[in-house]
């Protein structure tokens, strides 16, 4: 069997373009998952930013809702019954003796 001369340049020719196809398709896709990953890191450190916001929210509120019952606690006691109707009724123990400023100078 005799081979053309110029079949084995055709063919050298098309596999050459199939791989030029192939090539530009490989790059495409490259290049699209780099642009994709590059915002999907962006993304990913916006989200540990708000992860870590919410954190720090977490313990201030664990803090304040301590706070708050060590409050309740207290308004429990007679010394802020005491206090309270020291500062808001002006009441003073028996025996116990009030001296006001003069307001009048």
């Amino acid at each position: 069997m005799s081979k053309r001369p110029g079949a084995t340049f055709r063919k050298k020719k098309q596999n050459r373009l199939a791989c030029l196809c192939v090539s530009v398709v490989v790059a495409m896709f490259v290049t699209i998952i780099a642009v994709d990953s590059a915002s999907l890191l962006k993304r990913k450190h916006e989200l540990e930013a708000r992860i870590e916001e919410y954190n720090e929210g977490i313990e201030n509120e664990k803090k304040r809702t301590k706070e708050l019952r060590e409050y309740k606690i207290y308004t429990g006691t007679r010394q802020f019954v005491e206090e309270t109707a020291e500062s808001a009724f002006g009441l003073v123990k028996p025996g116990e003796i009030l001296f006001k400023p003069d307001d009048s100078q």
